[in-house]
Parts: C-alpha cells; structure tokens; sequence
C-alpha cells in the first residue's frame, strides 16, 4: 500500500523530480546536436558590414546637354553662347550647371542643361534612410560640374565621391576601380549605365538603362530599388551580380591595353622629335 505523504512533503518531492528533469535536459542540449540550434539561431551570427551602393551620375541619374532647351526667356537667352546649338525636343530641363573641358578643345566653362531621371531625388533618399546602406558616389565627370548634381539631388554627404581622375585609362574609354574605395567587395555594388564602367570588376556591377531625359515614363530607378532590397541580406553579392551580367557582355581588356601601349609609343616617339610627327 502506497505511503501517503504530507503535502509540503510531496511539493518537495515534485520540486526535486522536477530539478533533476531540468538537470538532465541541459545535459543533452550541452552534450547532444540540440546545442546547434542555439548556435545558428539569427541573433547569434556575425552582422552583415553594410551593403556600399556606388551610383554613377551621367545618364544614371542626370543626363547633361549643351543643347539649349527652346522655352528660354531673353534674359536667359542672353546669358548662354550663341554658339550653342538649339534643339526643338529638347527634355525639360531641371537645373543648370556649367562645366569645363566637356568637348575636345573647350577650354572655357559653359552652361549645361540638366534633367534628373525620374525618381531620381526619391531613389536617393530612400538609400540615405535606408538601414544597413552607405552611400558612394564614382562618376567620370569632372568634380566641379559633378559636385553640382550631387548637392542637387541631396548627395552632398556621401560616404565617398571619386570623379574623373580616379577613373582609369584603358585607351581610348575609361574604366573605374572599386578597390579605390578600401571595401569588402563582397558589399560593394556599383549602378551605372555603362558596360565598360564594370571591366575590372564585373561582378559588382548592377547594369541599369541609358537616360537621355526625353521618357517621363522611366521607371528604371524602381527596379534598382527592388534589386537592392535583395542584396541587403546577402553575405557575398557577387553571386547574384555576375548572374544579371552574361559573360558574354564582359570585354577582354587586351585590345584595349594594346590600344594604350601603342599611343604611348606614338606620345613618346613625338616628345622625342619635339612635338614633330615621325616623318616631318
């Protein structure tokens, strides 16, 4: 016959058995796999370092023109050179800007006719609000017209802006280096319209459409945003960005190294005749 225990006696009794329970599953969380998923639970892996978005300015974001736009009052009619050609379907024009050097033989500053991309303010300031983004800038204009767009479109702060002279000369076109900017290129993505821009690091690149500033309509800033979204969470971009560019887009830098060399030789054949060509 079972022994009937006091009540605080059997309180005892159940507090014990249930200690020993207690006692015995740590044991085999700490010793067996459950201790595992502890382990990969999401509050305990490394943070992401943040996702670098680095924007190209020039017919990604603005597109610029020397082409007078044909709803200019006299006044500003008087400001501009006559020289400068007119278009009748010129795009409508956002802000006004000069810039130096922009055509072979220019060597004085001129005005240019700015139009921002659709969405384009909108774009950046989602990227600035955004958690676990930076911002960088990396544009072949030249810094005193580029810094212009920037203030324009809000992007003054950025965590980094490289122009022109960072940019580097595979012959005849232009590239840029990421590795300028010291990040992980892990988290680097670059938006810019153009291939060539892409060349040294391929797989970083997130390929958008010219802007020309004539569609009203464009909607290509929205896509970027959609593809950025995908990219926040992602430990190596890489992966997903050489999937969106075929391998077939990329160039093989050698013609283009060949092209340098030779105007090299030719620049150093003339420096030596004293500007001379070589059969003068």
């Amino acid at each position: 016959m079972r022994a009937l225990l006091p009540p605080s006696w059997r309180w005892r009794a159940s507090g014990r058995t249930a200690f020993i329970a207690g006692a015995a599953l740590m044991a085999s969380l700490r010793d067996g796999p459950g201790l595992a998923f502890f382990a990969a639970s999401p509050s305990t892996r490394p943070r992401l370092s943040p996702l670098l978005v680095v924007l190209d300015l020039d017919e990604t974001l603005v597109h610029a023109t020397l082409c007078r736009p044909s709803n200019l009052g006299p006044e500003q009619e008087q400001e501009i050179p006559s020289w400068l050609p007119s278009r009748l379907a010129q795009p409508k024009v956002d802000f006004q800007a000069t810039g130096k050097g922009l055509v072979l033989g220019l060597g004085e500053e001129v005005p240019l006719f700015v139009s921002l991309r659709p969405g384009a303010r909108d774009f950046v300031s989602w990227l600035l609000r955004e958690q676990g983004v930076e911002v960088a800038v990396y544009t072949a204009g030249t810094e005193a017209y580029a810094q212009q767009s920037l203030e324009q479109l809000g992007l003054s702060g950025v965590s980094a802006a490289l122009f022109r002279d960072e940019c580097v000369p595979l012959g005849l076109p232009i590239t840029k280096d990421l590795t300028k900017l010291g990040r992980d290129l892990s988290r680097v993505v670059l938006v810019d319209n153009a291939r060539r821009s892409f060349w040294l690091q391929p797989e970083n690149g997130l390929l958008v459409s010219d802007w020309k500033g004539r569609n009203a309509t464009d909607s290509e800033l929205e896509r970027v945003r959609e593809e950025l979204l995908k990219l926040l969470s992602v430990e190596d971009v890489r992966p997903l960005l050489k999937a969106q560019l075929p391998v077939s887009d990329g160039p093989s830098l050698l013609p283009f190294l060949a092209l340098s060399a030779a105007a090299a030789g030719v620049l150093a054949v003339l420096s030596s005749r004293g500007g001379q060509p070589p059969d003068a």
